[in-house]
Order: structure tokens, then C-alpha cells, then sequence
């Protein structure tokens, strides 16, 4: 029987992130695993690759696993060889991520653009702050690629910091709000009237993304701040957060991709 999915409207190019709209409003655990086992997997794989964000998130995946991988199981002297090769690759992909995020920042330019016009302040503070993200970490990514010089570099990396920890924590803050109210508009309405099931699978579908958004955020919020923080105590933690904030935003992305 063939899995039928309600798709939420959205600006195309544009991830979902706390503005209430999830990618579908089915059971999103059962869309993924009804994908992971059907003989379609492998064309879904090709549709989520021909996305850059999905190029970007698998290696991402990858990367931060390899990282896990070579902190927790490579060590030893006897997979020296090993180790050096998955680190070279691990450097790689990091390179490459930042290579294909190059002038990303004409989508929060856009959506500046749209709050102007829509008049939400607390969104164009965080277009805003995403703009000169990009822009920092277009001038960190050309540095590390000898377009520009070591020192442009240095210079653009701790303020993309605070700009992406700023953006986080604004992105926290409205998420929490929205959860909020979409917990009471479930709440209030009628229990057994069944002219309302739609209306509540549709609230509690935004719900659920919502909070799968913010499960990113925060391991992204953690990642920041330890990086701002120059931190040293738990290498393993960093990592995982890091790997956590891929973990859902690919699977965020896998579902509306394939949805």
C-alpha cells in the first residue's frame, strides 16, 4: 500500500528551521523507515545527492563518524597507516563542505529581504546576523584554500563564531516560543471531534519538527561555544555534538527531499 504524505508548503531553497513548517505532517519516522526499506532507496539516494545541502550533510555524516571512529577505536600505533589516511580524508571533506557552501549567503539575503516586507524583527536580526556569517565564512574558506592570505583567515573565524552562536541562540528562543504555542493550540482543541484530527495531526506534525530542530540547535549552540570557548576538556563531546547536529538536520532534510 503506497504511503500517503501531506506536504507543508514552504519557500523553495529554504530549510526548515523554527518557523513552524516541518516537511511532511505523516509519521516522519515511518516515511523514513518506509524509504530506508523500499526498493526505491536507491533512487531517493540520487535525489537527496543531487542537492548541494544533501552533498553537504552526507559529508558531513561521514566526517564527523570518522571522527568518532578515529578518537574512540584508532589510537593504537598498529592502525597508524589507517589513521593518517581516514584523517587526510576527514580534512578533505571539511574542505570540500566549506568549498560547497561558497555565496550561500544569498539565502539569507532573501530572507532578509522577506522579513522586511513580512515586518518581523526578531527574524531579520537573525537574517541579519546569518548574512555576515556567510560572508565570514566565505573569507575562513577562500583563506584555506590560498585565495586569500593566512591572516584573512584568522581574522574571519572568531566572528563567524559569534555570529553563528547570536543566530543559534535567536533560533532557540523562537523555537521554544512556537512549540509553545502550537502545545497550547493542541490543548484547546476538542478531544473527540473528529473534524479536528487533521487540524491536530497538522499541529502536532509542526510540533514534532520543531523539536527536531531544536535538538540541532542546541548540539549546534554546544559546538559553538566550545569552539568559542577554546575548550579542551571533552574532545568526545565536541564531536558528538557535532555529529548529533548532522544526524537531524539530514534526516530533516532526507524527508522533505523525499517526501
Amino acid at each position: 500500500m503506497p504511503l500517503t504524505v501531506t506536504v507543508f508548503p514552504r519557500k523553495k531553497g529554504q530549510e526548515s528551521t523554527v518557523k513552524g513548517e516541518g516537511p511532511s505532517s505523516a509519521t516522519p519516522v515511518s516515511l523514513l523507515l518506509a524509504t530506508l526499506l523500499s526498493p526505491t532507496l536507491l533512487p531517493a539516494c540520487i535525489k537527496f545527492l543531487k542537492v548541494s545541502d544533501g552533498r553537504d550533510k552526507t559529508m558531513k555524516l561521514v566526517q564527523y563518524t570518522l571522527k568518532l571512529l578515529l578518537l574512540s577505536h584508532l589510537r593504537s600505533s598498529k592502525h597508524k597507516v589507517l589513521r593518517t589516511r581516514l584523517s587526510a580524508l576527514v580534512s578533505s571533506f571539511s574542505t570540500t563542505r566549506k568549498i560547497l557552501r561558497l555565496a550561500h549567503v544569498i539565502e539569507p539575503i532573501e530572507e532578509l529581504r522577506d522579513t522586511w516586507v513580512t515586518g518581523r524583527p526578531q527574524g531579520s536580526l537573525s537574517a541579519f546576523l546569518g548574512v555576515w556569517n556567510d560572508l565570514f565564512d566565505d573569507i575562513y574558506c577562500l583563506a584555506k584554500i590560498k585565495v586569500l592570505s593566512g591572516r584573512a583567515g584568522d581574522w574571519a573565524e572568531r566572528p563567524s563564531l559569534y555570529c553563528w552562536m547570536a543566530s543559534t541562540i535567536l533560533e532557540i528562543h523562537e523555537n521554544v516560543a512556537q512549540q509553545h504555542d502550537l502545545s497550547r493550540r493542541i490543548h484547546h482543541l476538542p478531544k473527540f471531534a473528529s473534524e479536528d484530527d487533521e487540524e491536530r495531526a497538522k499541529l502536532e506534525g509542526k510540533l514534532y519538527w520543531l523539536r527536531i530542530s531544536l535538538v540541532k540547535f542546541l548540539c549546534d549552540g554546544f559546538f559553538c561555544g566550545y569552539d568559542l570557548a577554546n575548550a579542551s576538556w571533552s574532545e568526545r563531546a565536541y564531536i558528538t555534538s557535532g555529529w548529533l547536529s548532522g544526524i537531524m538536520s539530514t534526516y530533516k532534510l532526507w524527508v522533505k527531499t523525499n517526501g
